[in-house]
């Protein structure tokens, strides 16, 4: 085992058994009951049949007879049965490079709608020379109301004299403006710019013409090196 998940490991094991409680008495009133094969990662007690949940404290586990005097009208119960139930190995980290970029770049993370989106881009776009690019963002249509897919319709008239390539927060889809897809595109060796396969045309949601296929190649190769599926045009 590695220090970081023995660390990891240590920190579970410490909560958990923190929360231990003697079951002398009746159990507080719980917002969450789970039941289940539930390990507690505390080697003198590793498995319990139940855990109930006052907020977003562990309150008490032990048998499921006990644990289920804590259910009142408004508890929540998970019955899992014999299922196995483990705490969760969560994962926060950041991509330093593009983290660091997105700090100096517009937020489009939390615009609550598309009329948001469009305000932050309009505003961004007039603190920049002509001809600079507008990239990262990091929107998430799915906090917008019906979660359509950004269109570059929205954007053209307020970033025309600025080329667009705003990525979705997962960095598999990203919105381009006109600007950008009208960009002037240098022939490039081929190692440089590979011709596109035949799949290419998968990645747009909307039909390229062999005019913007080529400058769509060039955004992907030397503005994000991520996958897109799929490009909003």
């Amino acid at each position: 085992m590695t220090n970081r998940s023995a660390a990891a490991c240590g920190l579970f094991l410490l909560a958990f058994t923190h929360h231990l409680a003697s079951q002398t008495s009746s159990p507080t009133a719980a917002d969450l009951v789970v039941f289940g094969h539930i390990w507690t990662g505390d080697s003198s007690r590793p498995w319990v049949q139940a855990v109930s949940v006052v907020g977003d404290t562990i309150t008490a586990l032990g048998d499921s007879t006990w644990i289920a005097s804590a259910i009142g009208p408004k508890t929540r119960v998970l019955a899992n049965g014999k299922d196995m139930v483990v705490p969760g190995f969560m994962d926060g980290h950041v991509h330093f490079l593009s983290g660091g970029f997105q700090l100096a770049s517009v937020e489009l993370r939390d615009a609550d709608s598309p009329a948001e989106f469009t305000r932050r881009l309009k505003r961004y776009a007039a603190k920049l020379r002509p001809g600079e690019w507008i990239l990262g963002g990091d929107w998430d249509h799915e906090r917008w109301p019906g979660s359509p897919l950004p269109d570059r319709s929205w954007i053209d008239s307020v970033t025309p004299k600025n080329p667009v390539f705003v990525s979705r927060l997962d960095g598999h889809m990203a919105l381009a403006n006109s600007a950008a897809l009208n960009w002037p595109v240098s022939p490039e060796p081929a190692e440089t710019f590979p011709a596109a396969p035949s799949s290419e045309g998968r990645m747009v949601s909307r039909p390229a013409s062999s005019k913007t296929r080529p400058r769509i190649r060039c955004m992907r190769s030397s503005r994000h090196p991520r996958p897109l599926n799929p490009m909003q045009l």
